[in-house]
């Protein structure tokens, strides 16, 4: 698709962005595959937009925000692309739900730019996720006690160092602090017996 085709539909898309949201590439069917209204797959930095034109002006779009995507996969073939989307977002009730999204004939050239531009952002926030569940994971494991007010004392006092040692221990197995800091900690616990 010409660049006149990715400016109009970066414009339609444009009226539904957040604030502070951008949009990075556009992937539009080829007018072989879709003379009117070519289907387009288009990246922001917050989710991948399928945006699908109708007749008489009306539109379709469904998005995929990045913190729930969990596969993007693109397919080439002879007469252009095809754009696989795969996300689960956990409900409040605490049920997964899987979605799918497929464009298809996408214009090759365009598709692996918005492919590579979603691989980036696809990364950035699978650690941001990563870096989120260690913090959680952190504040499971329990607060670090200063001696004096609230202090156990005792008998109770060496189980619950016993109990934050073998839960710092765990957090170093798992990569989740570093040799620094379980040292440092684990200096800091031993020093309130």
């Amino acid at each position: 698709m010409t660049g006149e085709g990715t400016e109009r539909i970066a414009r339609d898309v444009e009226r539904v962005l957040t604030e502070g949201e951008k949009v990075l590439a556009v992937a539009s069917q080829s007018r072989i595959r879709s003379p009117l209204k070519p289907d387009s797959a288009v990246v922001t930095n917050r989710r991948l937009i399928l945006y699908r034109p109708k007749l008489l002006g009306r539109m379709d779009m469904e998005d995929f925000l990045w913190q729930d995507v969990t596969e993007i996969r693109i397919r080439t073939e002879i007469l252009g692309a095809v754009l696989t989307v795969t996300a689960q977002r956990r409900e409040a009730d605490g049920t997964v739900r899987a979605r799918t999204g497929v464009v298809d004939g996408l214009v090759r050239a365009a598709a692996l730019r918005l492919y590579a531009a979603a691989q980036q952002l696809e990364q950035e926030w699978r650690e941001k996720n990563r870096i989120r569940q260690m913090e959680e994971e952190r504040a499971r494991s329990g607060g670090v006690f200063l001696h004096g007010a609230g202090a156990p004392s005792g008998a109770g006092a060496q189980a619950s160092v016993d109990d934050r040692l073998a839960k710092l221990k765990s957090l170093h197995e798992k990569g989740l602090i570093t040799d620094a800091e379980y040292e440092a900690r684990k200096t800091q616990i031993i020093a309130e017996l």
